[in-house]
């Protein structure tokens, strides 16, 4: 329910060519359901609900008949917090990876001065809120408190795999594992860009930070298979 496995549309997959080979390399780790989750971010990766639409159908019929084609159910969007999310939002026109589950982030340099008011405005446009990636925002590190009240207010939070790898550095993974410890997690993803989070992620199947994946008892990945 987060990678970026369609082509074109994004800093993910550059080619159809590659699309079908992460594709490919995240069957053969074991994943059953895989949801495009492209960027939708208007200064930069300025997609739509046609644009990922039309990416995400091209696939399919390049795919369709083989072994992967029933794996690439879906897609959605990973929505950065700005102006046009705000317009998307008001228009009811977020692309929900679950129900009405949406996927979003905000910036690494600071945090969205109108997150909460924006979990809130989501909420009451009908949307369940799921925070992409908390780990990763290095000005929350300090404050999982925070973070807590974030949950505390309904809005979910998503695990990236590849924090539990130190790719993004070992506070961030210090962090990860605090907020699994916490319970706090409703989400694990891949956020899957390349060949080489494949290969990081493979690394994380044989290591001990498996097992506690494998403990945590809130994912709620599975039920929405």
């Amino acid at each position: 329910m987060h990678n970026h496995v369609l082509s074109g549309l994004d800093d993910g997959a550059k080619s159809e060519v590659e699309s079908i080979q992460l594709i490919n390399e995240l069957v053969n780790l074991g994943f059953k359901r895989i949801v495009a989750t492209p960027h939708t971010m208007s200064m930069l990766y300025p997609n739509t609900d046609i644009t990922i639409e039309t990416a995400f159908k091209q696939l399919k019929n390049t795919i369709t008949g083989t072994e992967i084609d029933r794996s690439l159910t879906g897609y959605a969007s990973e929505y950065f917090i700005d102006d046009n999310f705000s317009n998307l939002r008001a228009q009811k026109k977020l692309i929900p990876f679950f129900k009405n589950y949406v996927l979003f982030e905000m910036s690494y340099l600071s945090m969205s001065p109108n997150l909460e008011q924006e979990i809130f405005e989501m909420q009451m446009s009908g949307y369940q809120p799921v925070l992409a990636h908390p780990e990763r925002y290095l000005y929350l590190s300090n404050q999982i408190s925070y973070l807590e009240k974030l949950v505390d207010n309904g809005c979910q939070l998503q695990l990236n795999l590849l924090s539990l790898t130190n790719h993004y550095g070992k506070s961030i993974t210090k962090t990860a594992k605090k907020l699994m410890k916490l319970g706090l997690y409703d989400w694990a993803a891949t956020d899957v860009h390349h060949s080489r989070h494949i290969l990081l992620l493979k690394e994380l199947s044989m290591s001990d930070n498996i097992k506690e994946l494998a403990a945590y008892p809130n994912f709620r990945n599975r039920a929405a298979i």
